[in-house]
């Protein structure tokens, strides 16, 4: 395989190319709110518009606060087009204005439905639970149903976030997908080296990749 390496992917923190943090909210029809994004509504029902901060400047990736990583992502025209050769999860889309007092531009609202968990072995993968007010826990699991035994066990536990530490995953995840997510691992999104190159070759902002190294292919 020509392209292993995994990166996290996450939203610019330099002000000087964003403008603030995050860069704006989803203006609302009225009746709805954030709880009521899912996969099964009209998104064009719920969200009339993004309202920018005043200080807020345009990329190709906007950090919209009720839009966070890994629940979706707010793409500009030119990235939501160039993006298309790349093999994205299902997606739930919409298009729709961002705007301020300065800049105005066109956007695509983009939900993504990450149930990939069938990709992982299981078998030999660590993960880590983690609590605010308490030690870490790491284990292992047999299999899917005793990962989530685990899971569930450290929720109880009060450590509410569970994070890969050397997870295998099986090969067609990234033959199949430029961009994955567990969400049930915690809130980070994951990228390819295919959506880095694309990412930096059609000089896109607003993003932000560290490689990483708790993922192995099998």
């Amino acid at each position: 395989m020509s392209h292993t390496s995994i990166y996290y992917l996450k939203y610019s923190t330099n002000l000087k190319d964003i403008g603030s943090v995050p860069q704006g909210q989803f203006k609302y029809y009225p009746g709805t709110d954030y709880e009521s994004i899912d996969f099964s509504l009209d998104l064009s029902k719920v969200i009339a518009g993004i309202e920018l901060t005043a200080q807020a400047q345009l990329t190709d990736f906007l950090n919209i606060v009720d839009c966070m990583m890994p629940r979706g992502m707010v793409f500009s025209d030119k990235a939501q087009f160039a993006i298309k050769e790349l093999k994205l999860p299902p997606v739930q889309t919409l298009t729709t204005s961002a705007r301020n007092m300065r800049y105005q531009g066109e956007y695509w609202v983009n939900l993504f439905d990450y149930q990939f968990y069938d990709y992982i072995n299981y078998k030999g993968s660590k993960f880590i639970a983690r609590g605010i007010l308490a030690d870490d826990i790491e284990f292992v699991s047999e299999d899917k149903i005793d990962f989530e035994e685990k899971m569930n066990d450290a929720v109880k536990k009060r450590r509410f976030e569970i994070l890969p530490q050397l997870v295998y995953l099986k090969e067609e995840l990234i033959n199949n997908y430029d961009l994955f997510s567990f969400p049930k691992l915690g809130t980070a999104l994951y990228a390819t080296e295919n959506f880095l190159q694309v990412y930096k070759n059609l000089g896109f902002s607003g993003l932000e990749f560290e490689q990483i190294e708790c993922f192995k292919f099998v």
